[in-house]
């Protein structure tokens, strides 16, 4: 379940940032490009650090298919802490797009489903 922690809440969040705002996360790296005296390496650098942006968000994707595959959704479903409200935002999914997901799940019941 770690993994889930540190892709969602550290390493995504990171390359969302970067791609929005690249010169903030990014900040050296853009302020040695802008002392460099020649204009033409300077703009090759930049399309350069666009390019590995670019590149580390298409990894991510293809790691997300990974992440989201069976086996990983049951990892987190089954986690102590995580795993009840992941589960209850799946059903809420589920039972929104038409899926009969059995009796107890309505739509008003997912923010805190009474305990027997």
């Amino acid at each position: 379940m770690e993994l889930h922690q540190l892709y969602f809440e550290f390493i995504f969040p990171f390359w969302e940032r970067a791609k929005e705002r690249p010169d903030e996360v990014f900040s050296k790296t853009f302020a040695c490009m802008a002392s460099m005296e020649d204009e033409d390496d300077a703009t090759t650098k930049m399309e350069q650090v666009y390019a590995g942006i670019d590149a580390a968000c298409n990894e991510l994707a293809k790691m997300t298919s990974l992440l989201l595959s069976v086996p990983m959704l049951f990892l987190a479903m089954s986690h102590p802490d995580r795993g009840t409200d992941f589960l209850r935002a799946t059903l809420a999914v589920l039972s929104d797009n038409g899926i009969d997901v059995g009796e107890g799940f309505g739509p008003y019941q997912y923010d805190d489903p009474p305990r027997t």
